[in-house]
């Protein structure tokens, strides 16, 4: 069974064109990443760099060179611990909401020639969020 935001995930991909194979791929790797984002460098004994580093963003990311630089370690981490991922486009958003840290998007090419857009959210509570686009 299908949690509430994976079935809006799954209308909306299907909307866009994705067929159920392609659907199944792009899920499978953005709960990945989201896993991965969600996890504290340190914590995976078979792995201890897999993660993200212990962050304290209570003052935030000051500047956009601060976010720039979190970016690229995202996508550091993404093409570490994810195969399938051969290129990653970041780019930073802006996201009025007083909750989120840092917006940004991310567009992966597979090695199966796929194409993932995804929208990313760095909460507050140093926590993240991800969806497909």
């Amino acid at each position: 069974m299908l949690r509430l935001t994976e079935k809006l995930v799954a209308k909306k991909a299907q909307q866009q064109g994705f067929d159920d194979d392609k659907l199944d791929s792009a899920s499978s790797i953005c709960q990945f990443i989201l896993k991965l984002l969600n996890t504290r460098q340190g914590s995976v004994l078979i792995n201890p760099a897999l993660g993200m580093p212990t962050f304290d963003i209570s003052q935030g990311l000051q500047n956009e060179a601060d976010k720039q630089l979190f970016l690229a370690h995202i996508n550091q981490q993404i093409k570490l611990a994810e195969p399938r991922v051969v290129t990653i486009n970041s780019q930073l958003k802006n996201d009025n909401n007083i909750s989120v840290v840092m917006a940004f998007k991310l567009v992966i090419e597979t090695v199966s020639k796929q194409t993932i857009a995804m929208v990313g959210k760095l909460q507050s509570d140093s926590t993240f969020e991800l969806e497909l686009v």
